[in-house]
C-alpha cells in the first residue's frame, strides 16, 4: 500500500509500449463495486478470491501486459508462484515513514485502514510490512522507489 505501483507500474508500461492493469481497478470494473464496497458487502476472503481468479485471467492471456497489484496480492492464493511464473515480480521498496505519510493523505479508500486510528497508523503498517515482507523479497527484482530510474 501507498508504494508507488500504480503510478511507476504505468511509466514502464509506457516506456516498454506495453498495456498497463491495475489489478484493484480490474476488479472493481468486474464485480461493479468498489474495493471498499466489496470488503464491506462481501468480505476481504471473497475479494482475495476474486483477486486470485483475476490475476490467473491475466496471467493466462497471450498480451504481455504490466500489472499493478495490491499489496497483499502475492501473500495469498500462491499468487506469488502465479506472477513469477507468468512474468517478473518487482518489488517497490518503500521506507515506512514514506507509506505512514501516505496513508495519512489518501487512505479513505483503503478498507484495511477503515478502522484504524491515526495514533495506531504507523504500527499497523509496520506489522503488514513484516508480514508480507517474506513473500515481497522473492520478488525478481527489488528497487528503492525512493530512487528509480530504471526498472
Amino acid at each position: 500500500m501507498f508504494a508507488g505501483k500504480t503510478t511507476y507500474g504505468q511509466q514502464l508500461a509506457g516506456e516498454l509500449h506495453l498495456p498497463f492493469v491495475d489489478l484493484d481497478t480490474f476488479i472493481e470494473q468486474h464485480c461493479h463495486k468498489s474495493i471498499p464496497e466489496i470488503f464491506h458487502d462481501n468480505g476481504e476472503s471473497f475479494f482475495r478470491l476474486q483477486e486470485h481468479q483475476i490475476l490467473e485471467k491475466l496471467c493466462n492471456t497471450d498480451v504481455p501486459t504490466v500489472v499493478s497489484c495490491g499489496g497483499g496480492t502475492p501473500c495469498h492464493h500462491d499468487n506469488l508462484s502465479l506472477m513469477k511464473k507468468h512474468g517478473q515480480v518487482i518489488y517497490l521498496r518503500t521506507p515506512l515513514e514514506i507509506l505512514v505519510a501516505r496513508a495519512l493523505e489518501q487512505r479513505k479508500n483503503r478498507p484495511l485502514l477503515s478502522d484504524i486510528s491515526d495514533n495506531d497508523l504507523n504500527d499497523f503498517i509496520a506489522k503488514q510490512l513484516n508480514e508480507r515482507e517474506f513473500f515481497y523479497l522473492q520478488a525478481d527484482l527489488i528497487r528503492d522507489s525512493q530512487t528509480i530510474t530504471d526498472i
